[in-house]
């Protein structure tokens, strides 16, 4: 089951058609949260930057942008972003949190809009948080919150959402082995979806 809006990650790396080269340095976005461009960096020391249209973007995930383009013809600049107001995104933008910063984006698939930002907070950015861009205002090139940190829901990728659910069925103690292979568990956009058949309503109440 296909994500409906996965994630963009800040500083992931990027892949072209021919290569992985850079990482996402930033994404702009309008006043409507709608992904125009994004910002992809190469090198350490002295690092050169592009901004090429999100509209060429193939597929995003945690782990890789994917760009329908060759990197030659992405840092040789033969591909213009789009040219309209737009606000940077990156994890330099001011949070009104103290010590918190933006880790990503959760980006819907069809319309290409920011439908929610996580943020992490700490020295090693342990704890992940969503916050849906209706309780965000864009102030000055900052990102206020309507909320405190943790009172915001807590982050966690479908494939760890995955692993906790078939963890708790492998060690709960009323299924058997049957029951545990006749279910079928899938996770998408944070929800789990159960499959199969057991035998008994003591294993489905289990399950």
């Amino acid at each position: 089951m296909q994500s409906t809006r996965p994630l963009l990650r800040l500083g992931c790396p990027v892949r072209f058609r021919d290569r992985w080269q850079g990482r996402l340095a930033a994404f702009e976005i309008d006043e409507d949260w709608l992904v125009l461009n994004v910002v992809v960096s190469r090198g350490l020391f002295r690092p050169v930057e592009v901004r090429l249209p999100f509209a060429i973007a193939a597929a995003w995930d945690d782990g890789a942008l994917s760009m329908d383009c060759t990197s030659d013809q992405a840092f040789g600049r033969e591909l213009p972003p789009v040219a309209a107001p737009a606000m940077p995104v990156s994890a330099r933008t001011p949070v009104s949190a103290a010590e918190v910063r933006l880790a990503g984006a959760l980006v819907e698939r069809e319309s290409r809009r920011v439908s929610r930002l996580l943020l992490t907070a700490g020295l090693l950015g342990r704890r992940t948080r969503a916050v849906d861009v209706r309780d965000v205002t864009l102030e000055r090139g900052a990102v206020q919150l309507a909320a405190q940190l943790d009172a915001l829901p807590v982050y966690r990728p479908d494939l760890e959402l995955l692993q906790a659910v078939r963890d708790a069925l492998a060690a709960h103690p009323y299924l058997t082995a049957d029951d545990r292979r006749a279910v079928s568990v899938d996770v998408a956009d944070g929800v789990a979806h159960l499959s199969g058949n057991v035998r008994t309503p003591q294993a489905e109440a289990s399950v």
